[in-house]
């Protein structure tokens, strides 16, 4: 990441160390996130009845 100061100098920041840390921590948060918003148990799914689309009822 390069900053422009007042003074017309370039400051070269060389530390993505941080960045990929912080990547990291919301990656794995994300996937916790992911993980508990999935049900316990996997059901059959129950479905009452199937509409087709306009040009599949049509042919």
């Amino acid at each position: 990441m390069t900053k422009q100061p007042e003074d017309n100098q370039t400051i070269t920041i060389e530390d993505k160390g941080r960045r990929k840390a912080v990547k990291t921590i919301l990656g794995g948060v994300t996937a916790i996130a992911a993980y508990n918003l999935l049900p316990a148990k996997w059901d059959v799914p129950y479905v009452e009845s199937v509409f087709l689309p306009a040009h599949a009822a049509t042919s």
